[in-house]
């Protein structure tokens, strides 16, 4: 890796993990959402930076399920159960193609779990997700070598761990 994709990927993972961080500080679904798009994206120039396209693409279908879930949580409606059977649907298909190994299959899982979370109405389920997410997510980036944002996924766990306290949830 060159001396500014170096410099790149340590900006982009520091501006990821702060956030990803920062997201379930919000108090409504709206705007948790509206940051983790942002987070999302910071986190796909990362995937590419190591060349994890499990990631990768796992990270374009958080952007895309991210963004239609905002628009129901924005004009307070009920998610269609048919939108997140298609996007699991699409996690797994993603997840096979890209298969590379067992550590490749961690996203899967991780998404399943945060898109199961999202789908709900009351972002208490994202919180607590986060929790568990943090440390799947942990395992997935040192097995990457993403270690800045291994940094993060234990701050990701510290921060759901005070917004359940903070909205006393």
């Amino acid at each position: 890796m060159n001396h500014y994709m170096l410099i790149l990927y340590y900006l982009v993972s520091i501006l990821s993990v702060f956030l990803y961080v920062a997201s379930v500080q919000y108090k409504n679904k709206k705007d948790i959402l509206l940051v983790q798009v942002f987070a999302s994206f910071c986190y796909l120039i990362v995937y590419i930076i190591k060349g994890a396209w499990s990631g990768v693409f796992v990270e374009v279908l958080e952007e895309m399920k991210s963004i239609i879930f905002m628009k129901y949580a924005k004009e307070d409606k009920k998610i269609p159960f048919v939108i997140l059977i298609i996007f699991i649907f699409l996690l797994v298909l993603v997840s096979i193609i890209f298969f590379d190994g067992i550590f490749s299959l961690l996203p899967l899982f991780i998404n399943i779990i945060l898109f199961v979370s999202s789908y709900f109405k009351n972002p208490k389920y994202m919180r607590i997700t986060m929790l568990i997410c943090g440390a799947l997510c942990g395992i997935y980036n040192i097995s990457i070598g993403a270690y800045i944002i291994v940094i993060g996924n234990i701050l990701e766990i510290v921060s759901a761990s005070i917004s359940l306290i903070r909205f006393k949830e």
